[in-house]
């Protein structure tokens, strides 16, 4: 990190398995992100704002699904697009630092194979 507060905690997360909050479905993720205080409790709460600054970084995992995308936010909850490059292994980098400080930065992987089946539902008025 370019320029570390030190009133600001970042962490790095992993989650593989089902998840059934909003529906059922299998991801795997691989994130770092700010926590809302230096109190560890604080992480993965909602975070809109950041001064830490980086000049370069990488993200990579190990996924067993080739559907993985990418979430960049920076402080104010932006988007970034053009200011990462995700590489043909799948890692995601940045090598000209970011316009703003970051909020987070996530792989996320979507098995779809291990999603729970549901019921086959038609769609109203197709005849289905």
């Amino acid at each position: 990190m370019a320029e570390k507060r030190e009133d600001e905690v970042y962490v790095l997360g992993a989650f593989d398995g089902l998840q059934v909050v909003e529906g059922e479905y299998y991801p795997q993720i691989c994130t770092l992100l700010k926590c809302k205080s230096t109190d560890l409790k604080t992480c993965g709460y909602l975070v809109a704002t950041a001064e830490t600054s980086s000049d370069t970084f990488s993200l990579s995992g190990m996924f067993a699904t080739s559907y993985v995308f990418p979430d960049v936010l920076l402080t104010g909850v932006q988007l970034v697009p053009g200011e990462f490059q995700v590489l043909s292994d799948g890692c995601l980098i940045n090598q000209n630092g970011t316009s703003k400080p970051v909020l987070s930065v996530t792989l996320f992987g979507r098995w779809y194979e291990k999603d729970p089946p549901h019921p086959q539902q038609g769609f109203p008025g197709c005849g289905y």
